[in-house]
């Protein structure tokens, strides 16, 4: 029969501190494992976080751009040029034309051709004021009637001062003065 030598202990001691190393090694393991569930879990928490900020914030970008839609108020972006580069659902319905066609056309095409003149002359004075307000003109919809229309208008500067956007706010005031007129007329007929 063979015989089955017993350790060493050499043997013994090489085995011992190979376990050690071993029970270690799990300890650090365990550690790091216990370490990344944790940052997983914070990863997992702030990913939470962050779709649910996505979310409000889709929310509020939702409800601004209806906001800009949808105000009584006719309101577009332009270039410097005065090339309209987006407008509101009410711009579009005043100017009866489709939202998606107002980008690209200069603002010049909608002023009453009577009124191109002075609106040119405004736009260079906007460019140097900044800011123009209660600017009255005839504004003219595609195969419509003109209507008259009070404007205020801004522009937007970059960091050199240079304009890069114009801002264009209009409504229709024509029943507004078809209304002061028929008071006045009243008013003097009174006085007669």
């Amino acid at each position: 029969a063979e015989r089955i030598e017993s350790p060493t202990q050499e043997s013994r001691a090489l085995l011992r501190e190979a376990l050690e190393r071993l029970q270690t090694d799990m300890e650090e393991l365990q550690t790091s494992y216990e370490e990344l569930e944790t940052a997983n879990e914070e990863l997992a928490a702030a990913n939470h976080q962050f779709q649910e900020a996505q979310v409000a914030i889709e929310r509020e970008r939702r409800r601004y751009q209806d906001l800009f839609r949808f105000t009584p108020t006719g309101y577009l972006l332009t270039d410097p040029n005065g090339i309209i580069q987006e407008g509101n659902h009410t711009a579009a319905v005043l100017l009866k034309v489709d939202e998606e066609a107002l980008a690209g056309k200069p603002v010049a095409n909608f002023v009453a051709m009577d009124d191109r003149h002075a609106f040119h002359t405004r736009m260079g004075e906007l460019r140097e004021r900044d800011h123009i307000e209660d600017w009255e003109t005839r504004l003219t919809p595609r195969d419509g009637a003109p209507f008259e229309a009070i404007i205020t208008a801004e522009t937007v500067r970059d960091e050199d001062g240079r304009v890069v956007t114009m801002r264009w706010l209009f409504r229709d005031v024509t029943q507004q003065r078809q209304l002061e007129q028929e008071r006045l007329g009243r008013v003097r007929a009174e006085a007669a």
